[in-house]
Parts: structure tokens; sequence; C-alpha cells
């Protein structure tokens, strides 16, 4: 992994986003896990779109992403299983928050940058052909991937 001002960046935002959300502690990994499985997994992505170019995406398994989801809105009080749209919905926050995170330590504390909408899509991942950053967390029992890509990262190195 690079120690780049993005790497960093994008690490300590992610971090802090899943402590303080998710009350969890995502442990950096420096290689790609064993068990790493583009398959039956939820993706979550995010288009930064000023002052610069680029996506974040948030790729885990569905079983990951529900244990997210239930440590921060709680589990159904019928005791079902949590369900696709509030999956999607707790991820769409927690990649605003971490894009939003990242571009305040970017900018240097500017609050002037445009963030579209995060989209989820569940199944299996397609592959990302030009991956320009790629981190990997352990989060309890579980992997989790993010990826940045876009020329507006790439000025940044």
């Amino acid at each position: 992994m690079s120690d780049s001002r993005l790497d960093s960046a994008l690490r300590e935002s992610f971090e802090v986003t899943i402590e303080t959300m998710a009350f969890e502690q995502a442990f950096p990994l420096d290689e790609t896990p064993d068990d790493w499985q583009n398959t039956n997994c939820i993706h979550t992505t995010i288009h930064i779109e000023e002052p610069l170019e680029g996506t974040l995406i948030l790729i885990a398994s569905k079983q990951c992403a529900e244990e997210i989801a239930m440590n921060i809105v709680g589990p159904p009080e019928d005791d079902s299983p949590i369900g696709d749209s509030m999956i999607a919905d707790t991820l769409g926050e927690i990649m605003n928050t971490v894009a939003g995170r990242l571009m305040q330590k970017l900018l240097e504390g500017s609050s002037d940058f445009t963030l579209s909408l995060p989209e989820s899509t569940f199944g299996d991942c397609p592959e990302i052909e030009k991956e320009f950053l790629v981190q990997y967390y352990q989060l309890a029992d579980f992997a989790i991937k993010m990826v940045a890509l876009g020329s507006g990262f790439e000025t940044l190195e």
C-alpha cells in the first residue's frame, strides 16, 4: 500500500466513520484477504463531482453489510432479517460520511465540494478495471474493500 496523501486521508476517513457510526473497529490489511470473494456482496458507490472528479466504492459481503446495518439502526422489532433497502441506505450513509470526511481532509477544511447520491447494488460485484487505490479492512469476522478511482485523485499524488 502506498503512503500517499489520498491513502492516509481515505484510511482515516473510513476508520473514523466505521468506529463512530457502526461501533466497530476497522483494521487495515496489507494485502487482499485469502478468502476475498466478489460474490453475494453489496457494492456502494459515491461520485465526487467537484472540485475534483473521483469515485469511491465500498464492497462488502451481504452478511457483513447486515451486521454493520444492525449495529447502526438496530435489529427489526419482530426479529426478522434486516431488509435490503435498510442495508443499502445504511451503507449509503456510511459512504456519504466517508466521502465528506475525505474531501474535508484533501481540501484542508474547505466545505466546497459536490457529491452524488450513493448507489448500492446487491449480487456479484463487477470487476473494476482501473482501481487507483485499493484498501482492505478487517471488521470483526469480515473483510471490506474500499476503492478510489478517477483522474481527480491522480492529481493528488
